[in-house]
C-alpha cells in the first residue's frame, strides 16, 4: 500500500510540474510577443527620428546662404 501511495505521489507530482511548465512556456511566448511589439514600436520610432533629422539638417542647409 505504501508504494501505491508513494507512485501515486509521483504521479501527482509530475502532473503538477507539467502543469508549471506549461504554464512558464505560455507566459514566456506572452512576454515574447511583448518584446517583438516593443521593438518594432522602437524600430519605428527610431526610423522616424532619423527621417526628423535629415530633414532638420536639409532644412538648415537650405537656410544658409551659399557661398
Amino acid at each position: 500500500m505504501a508504494k501505491r501511495d508513494e507512485e501515486r505521489a509521483a504521479r501527482l507530482a509530475f502532473i503538477s510540474a507539467t502543469k508549471n511548465v506549461v504554464a512558464l512556456t505560455y507566459q514566456l511566448e506572452l512576454v515574447t510577443d511583448l518584446l517583438k511589439r516593443l521593438y518594432q514600436k522602437l524600430a519605428s520610432a527610431a526610423t522616424k527620428l532619423e527621417i526628423a533629422v535629415d530633414l532638420s539638417i536639409e532644412e538648415e542647409d537650405d537656410e544658409q546662404p551659399a557661398g
